[in-house]
């Protein structure tokens, strides 16, 4: 169950609802030229805003912000890149009917790709996020099928998500550390097959 993901997924639900407002107030001006005073056109232009003004308030989400980054690694033909960071503000009211305690996420885009002729073992999706001075483990449930084995010539793509218990205002979480583990089976005991990431990503 992905409810929380449903969540993040409203906010094209909210930038949409901003474009229906914009939209249902052209279409208000085209209506007001056929109406008999300017009283009866603001009236119905407000008419109009309103359904998009409730689409807003429902998503849940107060604010935003999105971050491209650059960070990516290659272990042996195993290649690992974050490709983006978004940051929510949200309504704790909203995260509590999906029975989770916080007033923030943190989603991180990773890509996967195995190039090598080794089968890995990769856990992104259980991984340890640091951000604001707060230690917080990946919410497995909330997040896409990214862990487990990644076979030679396999691509995966997917969202590990991070709920953050307070945060007051987007633009307080600068950087982020990001922490896991990728391994593969060997019959060689001396050969180095275990990998620990740990990312550090300056967001601006």
């Amino acid at each position: 169950m992905k409810k929380l993901l449903l969540l993040v997924g409203l906010l094209t639900v909210f930038s949409f609802g901003l474009t229906a407002c914009e939209n249902s107030s052209n279409d208000a001006k085209e209506e007001s030229k056929e109406e008999s005073t300017s009283t009866a056109n603001e009236s119905e232009g407000l008419t109009e805003e309103a359904p998009a003004e409730e689409e807003e308030s429902d998503s849940g989400i107060i604010d935003s912000e999105d971050y491209a980054t650059s960070w990516s690694d290659d272990w042996k033909g195993l290649q690992t890149k974050i490709s983006s960071v978004s940051v929510f503000k949200v309504d704790s009211a909203k995260l509590a009917e999906d029975g989770e305690d916080g007033e923030g996420l943190i989603v991180v885009n990773y890509e996967l790709n195995n190039n090598s002729e080794i089968d890995f073992n990769t856990y992104p999706d259980q991984g340890v996020l640091v951000a604001d001075g707060k230690q917080i483990d990946a919410s497995m449930i909330n997040s896409d099928d990214l862990g487990g084995e990644l076979m030679q010539g396999v691509n995966k793509n997917g969202a590990v998500v991070y709920i953050l218990p307070t945060l007051n205002d987007v633009s307080d979480i600068k950087e982020i550390r990001l922490t896991w583990s990728a391994n593969y089976e060997t019959d060689n005991y001396e050969e180095d097959s275990f990998k620990d990431y740990d990312a550090r990503i300056t967001l601006k």
